[in-house]
């Protein structure tokens, strides 16, 4: 990947792509037609995945972007807007054939947790992500954050189990 558009530290390379930058840019539709074959046509190595941080919605069905993709992760936040979207998601994905799983995040307390438990297929569950003052401030200012929660540890885990041959992972934040 050209330097321009990839952030990287470490062994971690970041490539942002299907966004909208600058007002009256147009319609999202030939980004994501963009994005769905370059997913489609990215070959990994041994070892190696690449997730693909969408936008929350589900516009990017609507293009085909995760029909370039092997899993699909849906971020949930503690809201009904949040659930409901999450079932469709996981309905759009059943459609493509492609495994999806489940991440709770900003999750303050044990009864929201039933609550968003109770909402998903509870197997499908990978991780929990509690909502911490130092993850807060960290996420507000934009910094980095610890890496020793064990939602985070239990994301990993389960990209490190899916890639055999390289995996493409779609991640729906909603």
């Amino acid at each position: 990947m050209p330097g321009d558009y990839v952030a990287e530290k470490g062994n971690i390379q970041l490539m942002s792509m299907g966004k909208i930058y600058q007002f009256g840019e147009g319609c999202a539709c030939p980004i994501n037609a963009l994005s769905s074959k370059f997913l489609e046509m990215i070959e990994l190595g041994d070892g190696e995945f690449l997730i693909a941080d969408t936008d929350a919605g589900i516009e990017h069905f609507g293009r085909g972007v995760e029909k370039g993709i092997d899993v699909l992760l849906v971020v949930i936040d503690p809201s009904r807007e949040s659930i409901l979207l999450a079932e469709k998601i996981a309905a759009l994905g059943h459609q493509v054939d492609k495994p999806v799983y489940y991440i709770l995040n900003r999750v303050p307390d044990r009864e929201t947790e039933e609550l968003l438990l109770n909402a998903i297929d509870r197997e499908k569950l990978i991780a929990i992500i509690p909502e911490t003052k130092e993850l807060f401030t960290a996420g507000l200012a934009g910094n980095e954050f610890s890496m020793d929660l064990a939602g985070i540890s239990a994301i990993a885990d389960l990209l490190t189990s899916e890639r055999k041959m390289g995996t493409k992972v779609a991640q729906q934040r909603i």
